[in-house]
């Protein structure tokens, strides 16, 4: 069974200053697939990073989001988000929620 990593949030809300905003659609711009090694005598670790991008009145943004298939483990699970960028370090955002989309 495959699976990818999707955003649940068709947008994401900003404030800068007291003003507050929505960027255009997130869009997926890359996923890479790569195997790191389990707990002793487990299968292989599957680990996924995906990066979702999303245009602005203020510019780009972006964020790195991790999920991984624990050896033994059927499902895979987001692990986090770890990296955001923002066009201007003044704003502040509200990250969207990110979800595993399982393929039959």
């Amino acid at each position: 069974m495959s699976w990818e990593i999707v955003s649940n949030s068709t947008t994401a809300r900003y404030n800068l200053g007291e003003d507050s905003y929505q960027t255009e659609t997130i869009k997926l711009v890359s996923k890479k697939f790569h195997s790191e090694p389990g707990d002793y005598k487990e299968p292989e670790d599957t680990v996924c990073i995906a990066t979702f991008q999303a245009d602005s009145l203020h510019g780009m943004f972006s964020w790195k989001v991790s999920a991984r298939r624990s050896g033994f483990e059927i499902n895979p699970a987001i692990e986090e988000v770890f990296e955001t960028t923002i066009p201007d370090p003044s704003i502040e955002v509200d990250e969207p929620a990110f979800d595993i989309l399982e393929k039959e």
